[in-house]
């Protein structure tokens, strides 16, 4: 009898989080002007595109798409996933992910690594009974593929492309800024570049 019922209020349990699940998924950011954005100086070229969910959709599919925004039951948080193309042209640059920063409505984050955002839909796909491990074991590829690694260079004449995710607690309007240093060989800053990228309710 106690079996039967510890069955019964597992199975009322999973149908209710299926719910919240539902039901906690974020609006999409609106974006205001260009998501396109370049910064040009004597050292680099950078563009950094804001990809929006739609977008996100066309690239990477609806399921299995670790860039789709989703407000989580306890604690919401909202991707924000920006295409970073940069080219050196004189010397060779040098990236940290964690120098990068989104600043948003007094908000200040930096981009999630390969692991923190492998780790993250490794918890959170243990929740949603409707995935198998091979969804998860999907999303944890197309991160690896896409996102830059923690330190990355770039050497003069080439150009190299990726992603990098913030997430965040983030309002539906108001004004981002991201900004990206660079540093030479010897670690000096070489170029500051700050975006900024508007956002509005639907």
């Amino acid at each position: 009898m106690k079996r039967k019922l510890l069955k019964i209020l597992s199975a009322l349990l999973s149908v209710a989080l299926s719910f919240l699940w539902i039901g906690c998924a974020s609006e999409p950011l609106a974006l205001t002007g260009n998501p396109v954005k370049i910064f040009k100086s004597d050292s680099l070229t950078l563009t950094a595109i804001f990809l929006d969910e739609m977008t996100l959709k066309k690239r990477y599919g609806k399921k299995n798409n670790p860039f789709i925004n989703v407000r989580h039951v306890i604690t919401p948080r909202t991707f924000m996933v920006f295409d970073l193309i940069i080219k050196a042209e004189s010397e060779e640059l040098k990236l940290q992910l964690n120098k990068m920063e989104l600043e948003y409505a007094a908000i200040k984050v930096s981009p999630k690594n390969r692991f923190i955002l492998r780790q993250h839909w490794e918890v959170e796909d243990d929740y949603n009974d409707t995935l198998k491990p091979i969804d998860t074991q999907r999303k944890k590829i197309l991160i690896s593929k896409t996102l830059f690694p923690d330190k990355f260079d770039v050497s003069p004449g080439s150009t190299i492309k990726g992603l990098v995710v913030f997430s965040g607690n983030f309002p539906k309007s108001g004004t981002a800024i991201l900004t990206i240093p660079f540093f030479d060989s010897s670690g000096n800053v070489v170029d500051v570049a700050e975006l900024d990228y508007k956002y509005s309710l639907y």
